[in-house]
């Protein structure tokens, strides 16, 4: 990833969102049991930690995908992404949103 992109992420002023996640009381607490092991304070940063690591690696993958990389060739179709979503990520990774922005899109 570009580090202008990096270095944007890294912005603690950035707009945030709540989400609600309903987990089942067993897998909490094995979060909660595994999270010092990883250096986490609570299970809800090991769980921010989680999605951090899997945003980028289909970030990475879904670059491979664009690319012609034949062992991420269905990438996108399995992600339900279409072209304009990849061409936006890819925008973003290179940090050429200006102005533009991209939208929520809710199922």
């Amino acid at each position: 990833m570009k580090a202008a992109y990096l270095k944007a992420r890294q912005n603690p002023g950035r707009s945030k969102s709540t989400v609600t996640l309903a987990l089942w009381d067993d897998v909490i607490a094995d979060l909660e049991r595994i999270a010092p092991h990883f250096g986490c304070n609570n299970y809800v940063s090991l769980i921010r930690s989680y999605i951090g690591v899997g945003l980028r690696q289909s970030l990475i993958n879904l670059r491979n995908a664009k690319s012609g990389d034949p062992q991420y060739a269905d990438m996108a179709a399995r992600l339900r992404l279409n072209v304009q979503d990849v061409e936006e990520m890819r925008e973003m990774e290179k940090g050429n949103m200006g102005e533009k922005s991209i939208e929520k899109k809710v199922p």
